[in-house]
């Protein structure tokens, strides 16, 4: 018979852009044109750096990437990334999206002179992050949580979570940086950096399968 696990319940909410940009930012630190431990297994990524909790659901947060012509191949990328993410029975994923506007920016060379440039707002993310870390504490079904994010905005949910539900919390920064944001400082139970080795372990397999046949790690992931 398995024997009962008897460590505290928690959940964990991955700020997936906020994680992705920490990811951009190491691989510049080094040197290196693209970033690194793109393929990372979430789940297990979560309970390598909570070994002292039973990590019982992991929820993602993220927004399908467009077509853009400076990467039009980011989207299928990102679709084969999800598409490993859904064998994890731990996970879920919950969506935003992107706002396409067009803007008036002002050039550095010459600050009287303005160009009109696409840009895109990723929107509702982390919304939706606060709104579940709230909800799942507030019901209970967890004795901590974990948010892997250095995102300012989530200094509140975190902070009520904390102070208002009696909720641990620990706070994973995915960046290079050693300290939080200044907003985040204090607000969590616990602050932890997160290791170049953590992203080294926690990898998917090259190839994995699911209902629809193989998944295939993209090209220089």
């Amino acid at each position: 018979m398995r024997p009962m696990d008897t460590r505290p319940v928690a959940h964990a909410y991955i700020d997936g852009f906020n994680l992705y940009n920490g990811l951009q930012r190491r691989a510049e630190a080094k040197g290196l044109d693209a970033p690194q431990y793109r393929w990372l297994n979430l789940c297990k990524f979560a309970e390598f750096l909570l070994p002292e909790y039973e990590v019982k659901t992991v929820r993602y947060f993220t927004s399908r990437v467009k077509r853009r012509a400076a990467d039009p191949g980011a989207g299928q990328r990102q679709q084969i990334f999800i598409r490993a993410l859904e064998t994890l029975p731990k996970l879920t994923i919950h969506y935003g999206y992107f706002q396409r506007n067009i803007v008036l920016r002002h050039l550095v060379k010459k600050p009287k002179k303005t160009v009109a440039v696409i840009d895109y707002k990723e929107k509702g993310s982390d919304v939706a992050l606060a709104s579940m870390l709230l909800a799942d504490a507030f019901r209970g079904e967890c004795g901590a949580v974990a948010v892997i994010s250095d995102d300012s905005d989530l200094a509140l949910p975190i902070a009520i979570a904390k102070d208002v539900l009696q909720h641990g919390v620990v706070l994973l920064n995915p960046n290079v940086a050693t300290k939080p944001a200044r907003k985040l400082r204090g607000t969590a139970t616990a602050y932890r950096s997160i290791s170049e080795s953590a992203f080294a372990a926690c990898l998917f397999p090259d190839s994995l399968t699911d209902s629809k046949g193989t998944i295939t790690k993209p090209p220089a992931w």
